[in-house]
């Protein structure tokens, strides 16, 4: 599929400041969909359009274990997807079937196959696998040929003890064997906030330099700088960086991209973010330095359901005396706030005829996914339990999210915390006694137990 880009290509390191993402795909509770591929990227190599804060790097950027995780997981059946035909309108052309889960309810694999007329033949297999932490290990891609099934590429994943992805190896097939195409290698401080990125390319038959970005954060692990810099084949040098502000619930307000001349930084794009009272993104507004002044490129409009899900991001891009409408993605969920389906648009530079258009549907059904045990010792503390209603939680590191689960597997209770602290009081004194369960969002882990409130 052939897409609009965006953003100019440095814009896409804006990629590394922004709340988290809409619909990250999450291999335990969701599979891939025909507009994004296995590591959360539209299949032309495009980030989302609302992506602002990624996990690791372009390619890895699946999020194991997600906040969206519920103690319902939703397990897909079949995937469709529809192409936008300025003739005819809609048109079906791919589906995913055949979704297969582990026990852990972890994706395995799963059959793609494009419509060809009046038949729909095969067209890809994926296959995936798990380390004992259900970190995705390894990621298969096979095409095709009209008889058989023949390799295509690979992806082999490392992680650390932490459970931080520590390299990325991509392989193609030559016929015969695996051949080295290209790598990444990824760096954490004691936080485990990601703090180096570098890629490397295969020569033959060594690993040479190719790019590399470097982060920096703030005492409340928010992600203020990226330096981006290329291999001149002796030494770094510095060619993009970004710089970031945030307010006191540690969104990003603005982000300051700028070019090195080889001499000295020069302003080159600067995003302009607004949130509601949610928390959500409501607004980015992207502006390009014409050498004195700050003038409109683009700018996003997010719009959201009363469960705070995304439900419509718009693209305009502006003419110089009016914002034209670009690009567009609407999403929709079920009573569980599960993704049901969402569509893109885009439109030509006048911004009245929509030129192309992808939709999909997905059809799935949800199943209990949330272990009935008390946290284990290396995980965070909840005291009193039982209790009469109110608990204290507290954590070697970092709270980043709570939930909370009636024995119906219904989340009553959600606190996405923006001020990061190691201890949290917890209050269900208005909700019935008995049985809850619990998830806590822990750095880089998800610790999962139950409190009693008697």
């Amino acid at each position: 599929m052939k897409k609009t880009l965006l953003f100019t290509i440095l814009a896409l390191s804006i990629n590394a400041f922004a709340q988290e993402r809409h619909s990250t795909f999450n291999l335990q509770s969701s599979t891939l969909n025909s507009a994004y591929d296995v590591h959360g990227m539209m299949k032309d190599g495009q980030l989302r359009p609302t992506n602002i804060y990624p996990e690791n790097n372009p390619e890895q950027v699946l999020n194991h274990q997600s906040p969206t995780d519920r103690s319902l997981i939703q397990i897909y059946d079949s995937i469709y997807h529809w192409g936008w035909d300025v003739s005819i309108g809609w048109k079906l052309y791919v589906k995913y079937i055949n979704i297969i889960y582990n026990e852990n309810n972890y994706l395995t694999s799963e059959l793609r196959q494009a419509w060809n007329d009046n038949v729909w033949v095969n067209d890809g297999l994926i296959t995936l696998g798990y380390d004992m932490h259900n970190n995705l290990t390894i990621e298969l891609e096979q095409s095709w040929n009209g008889s058989i099934w023949q390799n295509d590429y690979q992806y082999t994943y490392t992680y650390d003890a932490n459970n931080n992805q520590t390299s990325l190896l991509y392989q193609n097939w030559n016929g015969s064997a695996w051949v080295n195409d290209h790598q990444y290698i990824f760096t954490y401080d004691a936080n485990n906030n990601q703090t180096s990125q570098l890629q490397q390319l295969w020569n033959d038959n060594a690993w040479v330099n190719d790019k590399q970005n470097i982060y920096t954060y703030d005492a409340n692990n928010n992600r203020i700088s990226e330096l981006y810099q290329t291999w001149n084949g002796t030494a770094w040098e510095n060619y993009y960086k970004y710089t970031v502000t945030y307010n006191v619930n540690n969104n990003p307000t603005i982000a300051v991209g700028q070019f090195f001349t080889g001499f000295v930084w020069v302003n080159s794009l600067q995003y302009i973010y607004n949130y509601d009272d949610n928390l959500n993104l409501t607004s980015r507004l992207e502006q390009g330095w014409t050498g004195s002044a700050w003038v409109n490129n683009y700018r996003n409009t997010c719009t959201y359901d009363s469960n705070n899900n995304q439900t419509n991001d718009l693209l305009q891009m502006w003419t110089g005396n009016s914002w034209v409408n670009h690009y567009q993605v609407a999403y929709t969920f079920d009573d569980n706030h599960f993704s049901v389906s969402n569509s893109f648009r885009y439109w030509t530079s006048s911004g009245t005829e929509i030129v192309f258009g992808d939709s999909t549907y997905n059809y799935f059904h949800t199943i209990v996914g949330i272990n009935d045990l008390y946290f284990s010792e290396e995980g965070p503390n909840i005291y009193p339990n039982p209790g009469s209603g109110k608990f204290t939680i507290s954590s070697d590191r970092t709270i980043n999210a709570i939930e909370i689960y009636n024995l119906l597997g219904n989340r009553i209770y959600c606190d996405y915390i923006s001020n990061r602290q190691k201890s949290y009081e917890l209050d269900l004194s208005d909700q019935a006694k008995g049985v809850y369960f619990l998830k806590i969002y822990n750095g880089k882990k998800i610790y999962t137990g139950k409190i009693v409130f008697q």
